[in-house]
């Protein structure tokens, strides 16, 4: 099995679904930054607090964030709630006008509040917004199953967006 190559969903724990070393060495890919070791730590606490269970996946974790997080901004930028405001704001807080790189709400809000043009750089890791409002980069994950037959990450790659 060590040749099996994984993609996506199937890039998972099989640890109690095979005996040990079954997967040992097959690789597999997971759309999605891999996230860092503290915002790993903050998801972890936070869902234990909000629905008392352990956390163990965080595929799309950094991009669902960086979503609400630019939302959010958008919404500060737009002085509005309404959904096409936002959207025709989305661009700007991902830095496709430029600005000054700022990493987190409590960071951004203010710049935003003073007229500054920002660059939300946050957790994914991508460049700003397309024309199509689309992250024009992303990165793809690569793990390889440890003896457990759990995935570990090993490295990742960013591509552009095709338009």
């Amino acid at each position: 099995m060590s040749k099996t190559y994984f993609s996506d969903g199937n890039t998972a724990d099989y640890s109690k679904d095979f005996q040990p070393g079954t997967l040992n060495g097959a690789q597999g890919t997971i759309p999605g930054a891999h996230p860092s070791t503290d915002f790993q730590s903050q998801l972890v606490s936070w869902y234990k607090g909000a629905e008392n269970a352990d956390l163990t996946d965080f595929s799309y974790a950094p991009e669902s964030y960086d979503a609400t997080i630019l939302t959010a901004l958008a919404a500060l930028k737009a002085k509005s709630n309404v959904s096409a405001d936002l959207n025709k704001q989305l661009g700007a807080v991902s830095g496709a006008n430029g600005g000054t790189k700022c990493s987190s709400y409590a960071e951004c809000a203010p710049l935003v509040t003073a007229g500054t043009e920002i660059q939300y750089t946050g957790q994914s890791g991508i460049g700003p917004l397309n024309s199509h409002n689309e992250p024009s980069s992303a990165f793809i994950g690569i793990y390889k199953f440890d003896a457990n037959n759990v995935p570990q990450f090993q490295s990742a790659i960013e591509g552009q967006t095709s338009y």
